[in-house]
């Protein structure tokens, strides 16, 4: 009986075993590489917006200067004619610093103040001005620091206000101290109707005065201490003297300045080392 030679067979079909290019006479397919997962491309940083002025809680928006509330105070105001104040440095200023005083009532608008009074500019001369240092202003002054800058600035003796502040130049304003002596005291916003009235710019709230309605109002405390002291007493109604009818010359009065002095902290005292143990 005859027998016909098998085909030749595929190496797929003829084989359950694994099996290479090379065992069925053929050549292997070359291995493609991995494709490398592209990096991801860093997002672009995101640039915060702007920061708009600190709003005070009235509406009026506010900036932050480059002097601290508190770093002037008023210390002294007398509405008989001629009107004077005078003010203390808590800090050095250097030459060329503008500070704003006005007698206009705040309103917490955006124009800040009533319009019906008057603004001055004083602008600190050389060398600078020193913490302690005292400066007098009377109504008709030649000294040249001084000038108006709108209105006209006159106390009222039946009661007003001064607000101390630093420009910030972009339509802002800074507040520094301020003082009333009107018999209603520091009023709401909406209240602010005659030029005694004056409510309280929100920086202020811990660097103001509230005066009895009197002609003559000097501060009568210390001067001497550190700038933080000082400023304690001289925003105490307790430590000035007020009368209608002795009027003070606030050069003679003021005429030594204020000794303000750096304040001091004191060390940590420093720990008694621990004694080794005694060896047996």
């Amino acid at each position: 009986q005859l027998f016909e030679a098998p085909e030749p067979c595929e190496c797929s079909v003829c084989s359950e075993e694994p099996f290479s290019a090379g065992q069925c006479g053929g050549t292997a397919a070359p291995t493609a590489a991995p494709v490398p997962t592209p990096a991801p491309i860093p997002s672009p940083p995101v640039t915060p917006p702007p920061v708009a002025p600190t709003p005070a809680e009235d509406g009026a928006p506010l900036c932050v200067g480059d002097i601290a509330v508190g770093a002037v105070l008023i210390v002294a105001v007398q509405s008989d004619a001629p009107d004077t104040f005078a003010f203390v440095f808590m800090v050095d200023l250097a030459q060329g610093t503008q500070l704003f005083f006005t007698d206009s009532g705040y309103d917490g608008t955006h124009e800040y103040f009533r319009d019906t009074e008057g603004t001055l500019a004083y602008t600190v001369p050389a060398p600078g001005a020193s913490a302690g240092d005292v400066v007098v202003w009377e109504d008709g002054t030649s000294d040249p620091a001084w000038s108006a800058i709108s209105g006209n600035f006159a106390l009222s003796g039946s009661g007003d206000s001064i607000l101390v502040y630093e420009d910030c130049g972009d339509g802002t304003i800074a507040f520094i101290h301020g003082l009333t002596y009107s018999s209603g005291g520091w009023v709401s916003p909406s209240q602010v109707a005659s030029s005694q009235d004056s409510a309280l710019p929100p920086a202020l709230a811990g660097a103001n005065l509230e005066l009895s309605e009197r002609d003559h109002l000097v501060y009568n405390g210390v001067l001497s201490g550190t700038a933080a002291a000082l400023s304690a007493v001289i925003n105490s109604p307790d430590q000035w003297t007020a009368d209608d009818n002795n009027r003070q010359n606030l050069d003679q009065v003021f005429s030594a300045g204020f000794d303000v002095q750096a304040a001091t902290t004191t060390p940590s005292p420093t720990p008694s080392p621990t004694p080794s143990p005694t060896p047996f």
